[in-house]
């Protein structure tokens, strides 16, 4: 798992990228069969919401007290982070949240904080079939089945193709320290 938001905030500030609608995050291993990424974008151009994503159930909430977030279980969501749309708003909330020193891992991060927040809106990929059958964290696809599964599940995304990307590695350790959430973002939790 890798923390995608600083690295897009950082970018965004950077290039000075901040006149955009939307941004949308696509890992290196994360692909669309068909190869009609601009359809896929458009057709999300009047879906509303501040992040969009495939949610799933989390199956461990030990993991957010792991990072002393103090929100309830019933507030934590996980998303699969391969392929997600930002609205600026939400990346500068986020970017607020990391500023104070909180993170998670980044399957949690987003996911609880659009849900723990009462002004974010969030959409779930899953519900437009646009979700191939292999797109999950620990999910992997051989070139080979990569190819028989373009032709049998179009215009889905799949993840993961380690293959296509390069050998590199990242050491991404985090050293957190214990924080308070704003309280504009609990004020649904009760």
């Amino acid at each position: 798992w890798l923390i995608h938001v600083p690295f897009i905030n950082a970018w965004r500030r950077e290039y000075k990228t901040q006149n955009y609608r939307y941004y949308w995050v696509v890992e290196d291993d994360a692909r669309l069969t068909g190869d009609d990424y601009g359809a896929f974008f458009a057709k999300y151009d009047n879906v509303t919401g501040d992040f969009l994503s495939a949610f799933f159930a989390p199956e461990d909430y030990n993991v957010m007290r792991d990072y002393n977030w103090l929100v309830p279980e019933r507030v934590v969501r996980k998303a699969k982070e391969h392929v997600q749309r930002y609205s600026p708003w939400f990346l500068n909330e986020l970017h607020v949240l990391h500023t104070l020193g909180l993170a998670t891992e980044g399957e949690f991060f987003a996911a609880t904080a659009c849900n723990a927040n009462p002004d974010c809106t969030a959409h779930d990929l899953s519900d437009d079939d646009v979700i191939g059958s292999t797109y999950r964290p620990a999910g992997r696809m051989s070139p080979s089945r990569w190819r028989d599964t373009i032709h049998s599940e179009p215009n889905k995304w799949f993840h993961a193709l380690k293959w296509l990307g390069s050998k590199r590695t990242l050491n991404h350790s985090i050293h957190l320290h214990h924080i308070d959430w704003p309280t504009h973002y609990l004020d649904n939790c009760d």
